[in-house]
This record gives C-alpha cells, structure tokens and sequence, in this order.
C-alpha cells in the first residue's frame, strides 16, 4: 500500500489532467500489489501432497510408546526442564505457582515448558523412528 502511495507521489508530474484521477490511481495500485506478490512468491515455496515427505503425526507417535517408555523420557530431560514440566502438566500448576515456588520468573517456567515438549518430541520421535 505505501509504495503504491508512493509511486503515485513520485509520478504526479506524469498524471494526464484530462484524464480521470480515479482510474490512474487504481492501476497503479493494483499493478504494484501485483508486481509485490510476484515478488513475495519468490520467497515462498510449495510442494505437492504427493511429494511431501511423510511425518508421524503426534497421535501415532503416542499410541506406539507405552507409559514405562513416556516415563523414562521425562526422566531424561534436564533437571530444569523436568521440574517444570512436571508441575504443569503432570500436577497442574499455574506458570506464576511454579515461578514462586521455584524461585524463577513466570517467564523462566513458560520457556521452560516450552523447551521441554520440545526436546521431549524430539527423543521420542527419534525413539520411534530408531535413531536414538
């Protein structure tokens, strides 16, 4: 949109006062939404469903691992990551109780968190695709 406005500023000098002002304005802003997409679709890349490579969803990832397994997991994780994880999901603590009873920022135990279901993802995918 800007520099659409903007080409239309650069080049008012150009606009044919026996024209109408309304039809000029809008091809230019059309031609430079259009010329950003095709700019933007550089940047972009699609595939095919056909030649996607195929990822184990979550549930079938869950529903191959028993209890002991999913245990052992969490038991990996590091000290920090397996505290807060524990708390929040397994116990149910909010972000700002964990925080105080652990002594850290909420902002401490959100990354946490977040961190530790990621790294959890990982050895349990790499488990069940056989590569750790």
């Amino acid at each position: 949109m800007n520099n659409g406005f903007l080409k239309i500023y650069t080049n008012i000098k150009k606009y044919n006062t026996e024209y109408d002002f309304k039809p000029w304005f809008k091809t230019i802003m059309v031609n430079t939404a259009i010329n950003h997409v095709k700019k933007m679709k550089k940047f972009s890349s699609e595939t095919e469903l056909d030649h996607a490579i195929s990822h184990p969803s979550s549930e079938d990832i869950l529903s191959k691992i028993n209890f002991d397994e999913l245990i052992r997991t969490i038991q990996a994780l590091s000290v920090g990551y397996r505290t807060v994880f524990n708390m929040y999901v397994l116990d149910g603590y909010k972000h700002e109780e964990i925080a105080e009873r652990l002594g850290i920022s909420v902002n401490t135990s959100k990354s946490n968190l977040s961190r530790a279901k990621v790294k959890l993802r990982e050895m349990i995918t790499n488990k069940m695709l056989g590569n750790g």
